[in-house]
């Protein structure tokens, strides 16, 4: 593992278990042993190939699709994180009213 680069923002830590699940696959894809919730992930190295590769991890992981679009418009684990989590509650509305 490589340290965090120096970068415009500081760090911050996550505070949820998402943020916490997907700044671990941001580091396993990167290789640095620290990802702040607000640390854009083009800065740290991610370029449209690593993007597709934290997608499928998500996929795989957290059960959902994300755009490339939303990575590439939103590139923080905190803004991913909001996404999944608007996403999951969309997602719980329409099957409450299903029933």
């Amino acid at each position: 593992m490589h340290q965090r680069p120096a970068l415009a923002t500081a760090f911050v830590a996550p505070t949820t278990d998402l943020q916490s699940d997907l700044a671990a696959m941001v580091r396993e894809i990167v290789g640095i042993g620290e990802v702040g919730v607000d640390d854009n992930l083009f800065e740290l190295g991610f370029d449209s190939l690593l993007a597709h590769r934290l997608i499928g991890l998500m996929q795989e992981r957290l059960t959902i699709s994300v755009p490339l679009r939303r990575v590439l418009e939103a590139p923080t684990v905190g803004e991913l994180a909001k996404f999944v989590e608007a996403t999951r509650f969309a997602k719980s509305l329409r099957k409450k009213s299903r029933r």
